[in-house]
């Protein structure tokens, strides 16, 4: 690191402190001039620059870590003043100006001249984190800090390979959108400048949960992956710092990505269960429906066959009520042979001509004649009785006699099934 700051400067570090001091203790004496400190700062000169200096030395030995990862398990809603952009991105403009102005060359970082609202939405966009300095005008450090530190190649050009960049004032004034970003940070002492690592963890809008936290419609919530007060010794210390938020910034993002493939693939392990599920009802429904059908059928077969066992015994007992058959040769006797639709079963009866037609129908009707198609017993209304020769439909009329209705002497009759449509 040592080498390639050597390398972007091309100055002797030596020669350039020498300069920079002197410079810093005109500016320093200038704002001292103009600046009233409040409660907290007040001390001499002296005594800030040795209070600093003491703990740039404590964070040193601490082995660098610069109380990086304080607060980086937070997330916190950016609430800034969204009743002003335009102010918000003049004050930003003025004072990226003011800082850039200080450094060599007028390089540094490409700090986004506008509102922070407008930066984290490009660090959103870009998937990055957002690298916010926050600047301090009365801090004994943010002069050298700036001009050195932020001001050399090597990490202006780190700073801005690696995030996006944002600068504002910790002074509570105008819109103030530093100051009030450093107390949603939780910091109360603004007496040094601040430079932290932020990340955009929801944007507005977005109903999806992010790390235990949800968005709100008009504000994005912001993940601080680092921070510490801007009191480093030189670059290399900076750099470190800043390495180790960049690696802690892409686990996170790592996490997220495999957070919302693990979301991505329950849900559709949900999705797929819940189908399958549906599928299952379903074919259960129509199980059931079938079991259903069936039990119909079976409780209407059974039933049906009651009906038609009935129905023959009833035929049966009526074959059996039928008067007795007159004797062979007897006076007014008709020899009848019967011809049913089978074509095969020929059957016959002597009847007294003078006796009613409705016995003749019932010795017809005490026959088990069935269906031929679906061999179910044929009610007497689908049945008739013709002759041959010449072809006659006899009536059935229960009150009228054989001789009556034209059968007086032996006769062939035809038993016919009416076939209806259907």
């Amino acid at each position: 690191v040592y080498l390639t700051y050597r390398a972007w400067t091309g100055v002797d570090p030596e020669q350039r402190r020498d300069e920079q001091t002197k410079r810093r203790e005109r500016e320093r004496r200038k704002r001292e001039q103009q600046f009233t400190p409040n409660q907290e700062g007040k001390s001499s000169p002296r005594r800030r620059r040795q209070d600093a200096r003491g703990r740039n030395n404590n964070v040193r030995r601490q082995g660098g870590a610069y109380q990086s990862f304080a607060s980086t398990s937070s997330s916190s809603s950016y609430q800034g003043d969204y009743r002003n952009p335009q102010q918000a991105s003049r004050e930003a403009k003025a004072l990226i100006s003011s800082i850039i102005a200080r450094m060599p060359g007028g390089g540094g970082p490409a700090f986004v001249p506008d509102s922070l609202q407008t930066a984290l939405e490009i660090a959103r966009v870009q998937n990055r984190a957002l690298f916010v300095y926050l600047h301090a005008p009365a801090g004994d450090a943010s002069a050298g800090f700036a001009e050195e530190i932020l001001g050399s190649n090597g990490v202006a050009q780190f700073l801005t390979s690696n995030f996006v960049c944002w600068a504002g004032s910790l002074r509570d004034q105008g819109v103030a959108e530093g100051y009030l970003l450093a107390k949603e940070m939780g910091e109360e002492k603004l007496s040094e400048s601040l430079v932290a690592v932020i990340g955009v963890v929801s944007s507005p809008g977005d109903k999806s949960k992010n790390e235990g936290h949800k968005a709100t419609s008009s504000h994005s919530v912001v993940k601080v992956v680092a921070k510490t007060h801007a009191l480093f010794r030189n670059s290399s210390l900076f750099l470190q710092w800043a390495l180790l938020a960049q690696d802690h910034w892409n686990e996170i993002v790592a996490k997220r990505k495999s957070e919302r493939a693990r979301r991505t693939i329950v849900s559709e392990q949900n999705s797929e269960y819940e189908q399958a599920l549906m599928q299952d009802e379903q074919k259960l429904s129509q199980e059931r429906e079938e079991e259903q059908r069936r039990l119909e059928a079976e409780r209407a077969a059974v039933e049906e066959k009651k009906l038609e066992e009935a129905e023959e015994k009833r035929r049966i007992d009526l074959r059996d009520r039928l008067p007795e058959e007159p004797a062979v040769g007897a006076k007014g006797v008709a020899n009848i042979r019967f011809l049913f639709p089978d074509g095969t079963t020929r059957v016959n009866r002597r009847f007294d001509v003078d006796e009613a037609a409705k016995v003749m129908f019932q010795f017809v009707e005490s026959h088990l004649i069935r269906d031929r198609e679906d061999e179910k017993l044929l009610p007497m209304d689908r049945l008739r009785l013709v002759t041959r020769f010449p072809r006659k439909v006899l009536p059935r009329l229960p009150e009228s006699t054989l001789r009556e209705i034209g059968v007086s002497r032996d006769t062939v009759l035809v038993v016919e099934e009416i076939f209806t449509m259907k």
